[in-house]
């Protein structure tokens, strides 16, 4: 049978359009693909799957600015324990339902940066991330160029002290240098008739068992000591005569025949020792700040910078999180642009920093909290702050406090020890 003309048409169209319908369902035209951008790059209706280990109450702010600023896109924020997260993680992508934003550690360049996509040029160079954030957070987050995830906030260790335990005894100015910070051990230390420790002067000195954050500490007197720990080239632990010095600095807090031993594995953990009065002095992040006043409401305590070996020139050690977008997820530029709406607009940023109560990365938040009574010195150490490489965080963490241990029990001498952890990094 010949067809006509107008008939050909007609089934040409009715073919068309059948077509259309099966690419559309398969995906490979945009139709029927709710959450995705159009190829202008113009969100659609979306939902955007955010995981972190925040409390939510840390993003309801930003969150409500974002949705305000973009009434078609969805946030679903999951929050996961910091414990599990990483597993987490790791398990959703082996499955393809991983989130498309998720809060990514400050170590983890080296570890899971292979699972992240970097941001576009177009979106945010390398020399606008210099203008807007301190130099750290370069080192973290960037490799051969390309950034792959953006900071919510930088903390850096400081010192914690109770201020009653420094009225009662006279102590009247808080220490700026190490030696300022030593000249106080006697005077706040307390020992029993038979030499035990009753009131400690500060949690130095110990493993990991008992000073929360100790790996954090003595990497931080290793690059005040000047020693580069880690050969950014190679990812090569390399201790070095100033490693060695570092190492025995803090050693000496907890080494009963050392005139300044104020500290023992024993004396129970620090923040629970700082919070009921045991400890007059601990080290560590604005984020235990609420830890600690949950353990004791009425402590009477304050915070004030890092001692440091030469004030012209401080060093400072940060710990932080920042926001990165899964290579799985299929909205990229709109996951991109939300992260960059959180992290790099001042209003956003410093929405997130009064409801979380963490220290701002933002450079120009930075300057304007300097003097803010609560996060004001995390501040001032932002811009001094540094970190160093790392395979694996908590490897690296466990292995220094391995060989803090081993060192005071007598089992190695710390030059054997700082041997021990450099191969055993060096093995992974």
């Amino acid at each position: 049978m010949t067809l006509t003309r107008n008939q050909l048409i007609v089934l040409g169209a009715a073919a068309f359009i059948v077509l259309f319908l099966i690419l559309g369902f398969l995906g490979v035209i945009p139709i029927f693909k709710s959450g995705q951008e159009t190829s202008q790059g113009v969100p659609q209706e979306a939902t955007l799957i955010l995981w972190g280990i925040d409390p939510s109450e840390n993003f309801k702010g930003v969150l409500e600015n974002y949705l305000n600023a973009y009434k078609n896109v969805r946030v679903d924020y999951q929050q996961i324990d910091e414990k599990t997260y990483e597993n987490t993680l790791l398990n959703a992508w082996a499955t393809g339902k991983g989130p498309d934003v998720f809060m990514f550690h400050r170590s983890w360049m080296y570890r899971q940066g292979d699972k992240v996509v970097p941001v576009p040029d177009a979106k945010l160079s390398l020399y606008n991330l210099r203008q807007l954030f301190p130099d750290v957070i370069e080192n973290d987050f960037t490799f051969q160029g390309k950034i792959y995830a953006l900071p919510l906030y930088l903390d850096s260790l400081a010192l914690f002290y109770n201020k009653d335990i420094f009225n009662s005894k006279g102590i009247a100015l808080t220490p700026t240098t190490w030696n300022d910070f030593k000249n106080l051990i006697k005077p706040l230390t307390e020992f029993d008739f038979s030499r035990q420790i009753k009131k400690s002067a500060a949690a130095i000195g110990g493993s990991a068992k008992s000073i929360n954050k100790a790996p954090d500490l003595l990497s931080l007197l290793m690059l005040q000591f000047g020693s580069y720990v880690v050969n950014p080239d190679n990812l090569k632990v390399e201790f070095d005569q100033k490693s060695f010095e570092a190492l025995n600095f803090y050693l000496q807090f907890a080494t009963p025949s050392n005139p300044y031993y104020t500290w023992t594995d024993s004396f129970g953990n620090s923040i629970d020792s700082f919070a009921s009065g045991d400890a007059a002095m601990i080290f560590n992040y604005a984020k235990e700040i609420p830890l600690i006043k949950q353990k004791n409401p009425f402590l009477n305590f304050s915070v004030t910078g890092m001692p440091q070996f030469n004030l012209n020139q401080p060093i400072n050690y940060a710990d932080y999180w920042g926001l990165a977008v899964s290579q799985q997820s299929v909205k990229q530029n709109l996951a991109w642009d939300f992260i960059i709406f959180m992290t790099t607009n001042q209003i956003n940023a410093e929405v997130y920093a009064r409801d979380s109560g963490l220290p701002p990365a933002l450079r120009i938040l930075i300057n304007k909290y300097l003097t803010d009574s609560n996060l004001g010195t995390f501040a001032k150490q932002a811009l001094s702050s540094k970190s160093f490489h790392q395979k694996d965080y908590r490897i690296f963490g466990q292995t220094f406090s391995n060989m803090i241990e081993s060192v005071l029990s007598g089992k190695q001498t710390a030059l054997d020890a700082l041997d021990s952890v450099s191969n055993a990094i060096n093995s992974l």
